[in-house]
This record gives C-alpha cells, sequence and structure tokens, in this order.
C-alpha cells in the first residue's frame, strides 16, 4: 500500500509530514493494521518483530487521533534512554502541530501539569505510577 492511499483517512498535516520524512510505502504490518480499522478508532494489537514498522502505526492512531481532537495518547516506553530519543524525534517531526512531553522522573505522583499536553511520552513505571495516583487527564487518553 502506498502512502497515497491514506491521504484522505488523515490529516493533511500528519499526511505531508510523513510524505517529507521520505515514507512512500506501508510495510505489511501497517497495511494490516489501516485495514483492520487503525484509523476508525479500532482497538488493536500489533506483534510484529522489531523494525517492522510498529513505532509509524502507533504514530498514525496517536497523531491522528489528537489532530481531530479526540484525546490525548501515551507513548510507552521500557527505557528512560528511549523516551528521550522518541522525545526528540516526535518533538521534531510533530512539535508543531501538537504538545508533546516527556514524563520519566523518578519521583512517585500525579504529574498534574501534563494536562496541558496531548502526546505523553513515558515509562511503563511512570505510567504505573499516573495510574496509581488517579491522575485527572488520564480519562482523556
Amino acid at each position: 500500500m502506498d502512502l497515497i492511499g491514506i491521504k484522505d483517512k488523515i490529516p493533511k498535516d500528519l499526511f505531508d509530514t510523513l510524505e517529507q520524512s521520505g515514507i512512500k510505502d506501508l510495510r505489511p504490518c501497517q497495511e494490516k493494521s489501516i485495514k483492520k480499522g487503525l484509523l476508525e478508532g479500532k482497538n488493536l494489537l500489533v506483534c510484529t518483530p522489531t523494525a517492522s514498522g510498529k513505532t509509524l502505526v502507533a504514530e498514525l492512531a496517536a497523531i491522528s487521533s489528537i489532530m481531530e481532537g479526540k484525546g490525548k495518547a501515551i507513548y510507552i516506553v521500557p527505557l528512560k534512554a528511549l523516551a528521550n530519543e522518541k522525545f526528540r524525534e516526535f518533538s521534531n517531526k510533530y512539535g508543531k502541530f501538537i504538545k508533546i512531553a516527556l514524563s520519566i522522573g523518578d519521583i512517585d505522583s500525579a504529574d498534574s501539569y501534563l494536562v496541558d499536553y496531548d502526546f505523553i511520552i513515558c515509562t511503563a513505571e511512570k505510567l504505573d505510577s499516573l495510574i496509581r495516583h488517579h491522575t485527572p487527564w488520564l480519562k482523556y487518553v
């Protein structure tokens, strides 16, 4: 499937950004996810090997949803170093369209300031802390 095949299914700014980043064709897991309802808000579990395209699947779902005003998204990573890397990558790519935050602190808290952000990158441990603190803005994810 060509990227152009989903042009009418995603926000223009997202399409333009992906096209400018050099994406022309979608990988099999990305195409399958789209056909199974990724862009229609269906819940999916994508299990596929490393470097097969899962990150773009997440980007398509999260960034589309945010740009369409449907709520926030949380991108969960296993390591702080990866969180920092993804924060830089996503900020460069999407920072002009959405508000992106990094939440990896060791302090066990609700991080109420995150209510003002659209896309939150955090470690699994940090998400656990946010859930245990009954963080009010989680209902918008």
